[in-house]
């Protein structure tokens, strides 16, 4: 789900991440995992913030996992956030040990 960037000055890259992750999930941002579990804040921020004395990015994106979403921040500071499927649980067969062999048979 693409949500429209706003260009509020005062609203970073990180805040913004955490509001779609937020929306996405029908989560309160306070109670979702802390962003510095999945990517550090003050780089994302470093990255896309909006400085006019730096020329703006031309291109690329930085992509990462959180709170179940994939999220995209993309070079114009727009913020992708889509569910990711949830895999399912697997199975792994049952290990046979044969208990009931005896060692003293092998030693024969």
């Amino acid at each position: 789900m693409t949500l429209p960037f706003d260009t509020d000055e005062e609203d970073t890259v990180s805040k913004r991440v955490i509001n779609r992750v937020a929306d996405v999930t029908g989560t309160d941002p306070l109670e979702l995992e802390p962003l510095y579990y999945c990517v550090d804040p003050d780089c994302l921020n470093s990255i896309f913030e909006n400085n006019k004395s730096t020329p703006s990015q031309c291109g690329g994106h930085v992509q990462f996992s959180m709170a179940g979403c994939q999220v995209i921040v993309n070079a114009d500071g727009s913020v992708d956030v889509s569910t990711q499927p949830e895999e399912p649980d697997t199975v792994s067969p049952p290990s046979t040990i044969d208990t009931a062999t005896d060692v003293s048979e092998s030693l024969d």
